[in-house]
């Protein structure tokens, strides 16, 4: 699942960058400036998600029975 996820997030990363830097090109920026207007899209959205999500993570309990035995579950 983990692996899934990481694939979903770059393309979604990859996508918003592409998607920006197609918008810029089109107003006529050159193509570096339009490269970099891409990645910071792409970064401040990461950044904003994992803002979100940090705290979010704060919250999530264990489950009662991995509290009180001390056992992990083994996959």
């Amino acid at each position: 699942m983990q692996q899934v996820a990481g694939a979903a997030g770059t393309a979604l990363f990859v996508t918003l960058m592409s998607v920006t830097a197609a918008a810029a090109l089109a107003e006529g920026t050159d193509q570096v400036a339009a490269t970099a207007a891409g990645v910071h899209t792409a970064f401040f959205v990461g950044a904003v998600l994992a803002s979100a999500a940090v705290p979010l993570a704060l919250f999530v309990r264990k489950p009662a029975d991995m509290v009180e035995s001390g056992n992990a579950p083994v996959h």
